[in-house]
């Protein structure tokens, strides 16, 4: 049940990650990489 919901907020938050103005293109494609990179030593324990 929590698991769920938390990886339910992760892609919340990756959604409003790229919903950035487009001015920021380059911080996003940093940002975006990573976010994705972290959420995976995140995802990993809670398998």
């Amino acid at each position: 049940m929590s698991n769920s919901s938390i990886i339910t907020q992760m892609v919340i938050a990756v959604i409003k990650a790229f919903n950035v103005p487009i001015t920021a293109k380059r911080q996003i494609r940093v940002d975006s990489f990573t976010l994705s990179y972290s959420l995976v030593f995140i995802l990993l324990p809670l398998q």
